[in-house]
């Protein structure tokens, strides 16, 4: 539970710590991930957690990766840093994928998959629970469907998109 990093001197490590008494909080360098840990235990902000948040209307702006933690902790806030990682390292996983079969599809043999899974700045996302890898997988996927003329298909992937980082749309 150490991942999400929750800092133990805010509200949110208060929060934690209530929901979960064995929750591992950090003493310095909190970062994005308990907000998203947030919104996998607040997934619709009528509970308490969201009031922590530095500005929840932002947070709440992209909460596919906090909503995906929600769905696969089954609800459980116990289970919900867990959920995170192997959301994290699953959408990873599934970005090499998508993106050495870009590679195929231009005539390259494949290998971009590998720049993708060694790639620091999706490891140190997928070590923090962030939501790069899951942006990752939803680009290179919408932008495969979308070269393979699954336009409709495509269209929900970049949809998602937004609903993961905003950023990424641009």
């Amino acid at each position: 539970s150490a991942l999400p990093r929750v800092d133990n001197h805010t509200v949110m490590g208060a929060a934690a710590k209530r929901i979960d008494p064995g929750f591992h909080t950090v003493k310095i360098g909190a970062y994005d991930g308990q907000f998203y840990w947030g919104i996998a235990v607040d997934p619709l902000a009528r509970g308490d957690v969201h009031q922590a948040f530095d500005t929840a209307s932002y947070r709440y702006g992209h909460p596919l990766f906090g909503w995906l933690g929600w769905f696969f902790s089954a609800g459980q806030p116990r289970a919900a840093p867990a959920a995170l990682l192997g959301v994290g390292l699953i959408a990873l996983a599934v970005a090499a994928v998508l993106a050495s079969l870009l590679g195929q599809l231009f005539g390259r043999p494949g290998w971009e998959g590998l720049v993708v899974a060694a790639n620091p700045g999706l490891l140190y996302s997928s070590a923090h629970d962030l939501t790069e890898p899951l942006s990752a997988a939803l680009l290179f996927g919408g932008l495969l469907l979308y070269l393979r003329w699954h336009r409709h298909a495509a269209a929900v992937f970049f949809g998602l998109l937004i609903l993961s980082k905003e950023q990424f749309v641009l």
